[in-house]
């Protein structure tokens, strides 16, 4: 498939920019609270590695759990998340912590390893899943953990379960199966 077919078929699919008003919401922070939901997968100091980021929901959590010493790589295909992203953090203390990437679909343009992955509500939008969690597994460290999390609304658990047996077939180890509200999820060791 050609490289402009391939950017095509993934803009297709992605979550469009109108919606971005309804991700970060008080609402959205009472059903899926990015600290409680992450607490106990990722450290202070850590690298945490937000893919489909979004305006920065998940993100933001991210940075509250990896602390002044740590960093959250914020990776989204989609140039208007990350501009939204850039202008959220300019001035803050935030700019020491949260790294935005523009990625386009070819990869995942990130250089450095990193101790914890999310992705969240978004790999359903991926066409070419095995390549892409290949490409995370590629970037993450020893023993490190990738958070899986799909939409119960979009993803079927037929299709979820499909996505789990991709990633093992990757060579994550499926280690949980934790409970995040409308959503069905799953937790590896890389």
């Amino acid at each position: 498939m050609g490289k402009l077919r391939k950017t095509l078929l993934m803009e297709e699919h992605v979550c469009p920019s109108w919606l971005y008003f309804s991700l970060n919401t008080y609402l959205r922070k009472r059903v899926h609270d990015p600290e409680k939901l992450f607490r106990g997968y990722v450290e202070e100091g850590q690298t945490a590695l937000d893919i489909g980021c979004g305006p920065g929901f998940f993100t933001f959590g991210l940075a509250g759990l990896v602390g002044d010493k740590g960093r959250v790589i914020a990776v989204d295909i989609q140039k208007k998340a990350i501009d939204a992203l850039i202008k959220k953090i300019r001035g803050t203390n935030l700019e020491k912590i949260v790294f935005p990437v523009h990625n386009d679909s070819s990869g995942i343009s990130v250089k450095e390893t990193a101790d914890f992955a999310l992705t969240f509500w978004m790999l359903h939008e991926v066409p070419d899943k095995k390549t892409f969690l290949n490409q995370i597994k590629a970037v993450m460290k020893p023993d490190s953990l990738y958070f899986l999390v799909e939409p119960k609304i979009h993803v079927p658990e037929k299709s979820f379960l499909e996505e789990v047996e991709i990633a093992r077939s990757c060579g994550m180890v499926l280690i949980d199966s934790p409970n995040v509200r409308l959503s069905r999820a799953a937790l590896f060791r890389i």
